[in-house]
């Protein structure tokens, strides 16, 4: 689950819905689950230059019921 981002960088205002992405995230601190970050860029397929790049803060829930708990809604 996605909490939020820090250090977001765009290298460019604008970019064509023809163009095709990759996507890179590494790990940066974090267990299997729970509290973790992921440095994160977006780079061209074509040329392998990073069009943005940001910190991605992320909970991964250890089963089920604590994405349920995270997602249920007061009565």
């Amino acid at each position: 689950l996605l909490l939020g981002s820090r250090h977001v960088r765009f290298a460019r205002p604008a970019y064509n819905a023809s163009e095709r992405f990759r996507v890179v995230a590494v790990r940066s601190w974090g267990d299997e689950r729970g509290a973790v970050s992921f440095d994160c860029r977006v780079e061209e397929i074509a040329s392998g230059r990073p069009v943005a790049t940001a910190r991605l803060s992320c909970f991964v829930p250890g089963d089920e019921s604590e994405v349920d708990a995270m997602t249920e809604r007061p009565s």
